[in-house]
């Protein structure tokens, strides 16, 4: 009850892949006033995804903008896009994917999060010189 659900099942056998994951790479949390904010994540999955999506708006301010992230192959599936901070001042941002009928988000929400509309963001912070 303390954790709001069940704990997770067992993990998979050696060898198997395992329920399907977000795993982000190099995550920057501060940027320059006039660059990009790059964001890139690894779809650990059997299959590709039907859609991977980086969300990102002024933090705590406005409507999400969804940017559709780009396979740029390499070993597994590693998808990559950016935004501009500047745009916004300080932004904010997770990334949603799709695979085999599941919704994965990173940085993952509990469901009881999800349904106070409290889920966390990745913050980026802009740095004038």
């Amino acid at each position: 009850d303390w954790l709001g659900g069940s704990l997770p099942g067992p993990p998979p056998p050696p060898g198997s892949p395992g329920p399907p994951r977000l795993v982000p790479r190099a995550v920057r949390s501060s940027v320059d006033a006039a660059e990009f904010a790059p964001v890139s994540v690894v779809v650990l999955a059997s299959e590709l995804p039907t859609s991977v999506k980086l969300m990102h708006r002024q933090m705590g301010v406005g409507d999400w903008q969804a940017s559709a992230m780009q396979r740029t192959g390499g070993v597994g599936s590693v998808y990559e896009a950016e935004f501009a901070v500047s745009q916004h001042g300080d932004g904010e941002y997770f990334i949603l994917a799709k695979v085999q009928d599941v919704e994965l988000r990173w940085p993952e929400c509990h469901p009881v999060e999800a349904a106070r509309e409290a889920c966390t963001t990745q913050t980026v912070i802009v740095v004038d010189d």
